[in-house]
């Protein structure tokens, strides 16, 4: 019984044997991977390398089956954890800007035009906001590290 030529599944090149790896598949495996470290929409702040996800991982990673865990985002290379920029004061400037929109609905209205000026109002205000959270949220430095931890 002969045995047929075994071939590389990607580029059809013939292998010696069953268990070797095609040589120019394996460099470009190797530049790819040297690639994905130096492209991604954001960078992180420990390691500089470029990620376009972070990773979510448990924390405290160590803890025991009784203790609570939540998850925080971490660099997909280096495992270190960090927090956003931007979300605390998104979360303070939303709250601001609709309690300053419902207070000018009731105060700064005559009661017929409340509805249309309340709405008027915060159609501007969540426009104005989408935009900042819009071209702060694509910012490659979004991203620092955790002191807490």
């Amino acid at each position: 019984m002969s045995e047929e030529q075994v071939h590389c599944v990607q580029c059809d090149a013939p292998l010696k044997t069953p268990d070797s790896v095609c040589t120019f598949c394996e460099e470009q495996l190797a530049n790819d991977a040297k690639t994905e470290l130096l492209t991604g929409r954001y960078v992180c702040p420990a390691c500089n390398l470029k990620f376009s996800k972070p990773e979510q991982l448990p924390y405290p990673a160590t803890a025991k089956w009784y203790q609570p865990q939540s998850s925080k985002a971490c660099c997909p290379h280096c495992k270190r954890f960090f927090s956003s920029k931007y979300l605390k004061f998104y979360n303070a400037a939303f709250v601001l800007m609709y309690s300053l929109s419902l207070l000018n609905g009731i105060f700064g209205l005559p009661n017929i035009y409340f509805f249309t000026g309340f709405f008027a109002v915060n159609a501007v205000l969540l426009a104005i906001w989408g935009v900042i959270w819009y071209r702060e949220i694509n910012n490659p430095d979004r991203y620092i590290l955790d002191k807490r931890i």
